[in-house]
């Protein structure tokens, strides 16, 4: 994030900050010495002939060498200034790639475990069609076993109305030969009853014959 990245060049600056003041601190103390030195140059060469020229010389090439000095500090400031404006840049342009980058790993991540449901559902699909299939023929099989067993109670039922017919025709008959057996057994008693009677009354006849013929055999005699 522009925070990361401000944070991150904070730190660069002040990682710099040190060196920094301890190259001016050496600064100072060079410039000091020079001083120093400066003053035995001048005791030294002001009786000489060409001392002042001398000493005019080395004040111009020493302030051309602290004029260049200042120039490299100018310019090494504005390196630094231009490389602390890059590397903020350059900060900056990373992370917000290392955030895409992020955003597409994430996106992919999610798309890999969307697949991986998918897929998932997918087998669960194909095994419930599989099983939906599998009743289906259950169904069916059994939906002919029904049919099948249904056909017989069907026959059954047939012929159970059949014989239900018969034994209601056979009762019948046999009522009706019952009957016909019974008025059978009632003219046969009769007969005989009468068929009794009627040796009954020869023998009563007989014996009523008898002693009459006797009685003439007698009165012949």
């Amino acid at each position: 994030s522009q925070a990361e990245g401000d944070t991150g060049g904070g730190w660069a600056a002040m990682a710099v900050v040190p060196v920094e003041s301890s190259f001016l601190t050496s600064l100072n103390v060079d410039r000091k010495r020079a001083l120093g030195r400066q003053k035995k140059r001048e005791e030294l060469l002001e009786d000489t002939a060409n001392g002042k020229d001398i000493l005019k010389h080395h004040s111009e090439l020493q302030a051309l060498a602290d004029e260049l000095d200042e120039k490299v500090e100018q310019k090494l400031s504005a390196n630094e200034k231009a490389f602390f404006v890059a590397y903020k840049s350059f900060m900056f342009t990373v992370q917000k790639e290392f955030k895409e980058l992020k955003q597409k790993a994430d996106e992919e991540e999610t798309k890999t475990r969307r697949d991986a449901k998918i897929q998932s559902l997918e087998k669960e699909l194909d095994w419930f069609m599989n099983e939906a299939l599998r009743l289906d023929e259950l169904c069916k099989k059994y939906k002919k076993e029904l049919d099948k067993w249904k056909g017989k109670a069907d026959a059954l039922e047939d012929d159970r109305q059949f014989l239900e017919n018969q034994i209601k025709q056979a009762k019948r008959n046999n009522k009706s030969l019952r009957g016909a057996v019974e008025q059978a057994q009632s003219s046969a008693y009769a007969a005989l009853v009468s068929a009794d009677e009627s040796k009954q009354q020869q023998l009563l006849q007989a014996q009523d014959g008898r002693p009459a013929a006797l009685e003439l055999e007698d009165a012949s005699q």
